[in-house]
């Protein structure tokens, strides 16, 4: 983008502050920014600002902030919400409920028994996928015929 002189830009934005070098930015990077637009450098920008842009800069590595990596459960200690509980919650906060339900279909409607058989499957997959179950197929069998 090619600027003619720092006036193009709106009174009180930030690009015009940049522009015309009044403002905190250091003075190299007022001057790359001047040359992206196509005007001249500003010559006589104050140094503090680039004093306390490079005070990060010239810090050792040995101080700068090391990553901390926390253990592969992220809720670790927390309850586990598992499939059925999660499905109930979700149904219950759109209104529907067991009794009504029972009152739309008639009869009881085997929420509690369809919510234990999920949470059930939610248990086995995560032993599945945690590498603890030899026997899943078989196991899955049971679950899906009971």
């Amino acid at each position: 983008m090619i600027i003619k002189d720092c006036s193009q830009f709106p009174e009180c934005s930030v690009l015009r502050q940049i522009c015309e070098g009044s403002t905190n930015v250091p003075a190299h990077k007022v001057n790359a920014y001047r040359k992206r637009w196509g005007l001249p450098p500003l010559d006589g920008l104050p140094v503090q600002d680039e004093k306390i842009y490079t005070r990060f800069k010239d810090r050792p590595k040995s101080s700068r902030p090391t990553i901390i990596r926390r253990s592969s459960s992220i809720n670790a200690g927390m309850p586990q919400v598992e499939l059925g509980d999660m499905v109930a919650n979700t149904l219950k906060t759109f209104g529907i409920t067991p009794d009504r339900v029972s009152k739309w279909i008639g009869k009881p409607c085997g929420c509690k028994k369809r919510q234990e058989k999920l949470n059930k499957l939610s248990r086995w997959a995560k032993s599945v996928f945690s590498g603890g179950k030899e026997d899943a197929v078989s196991q899955l069998d049971d679950m899906i015929n009971e």
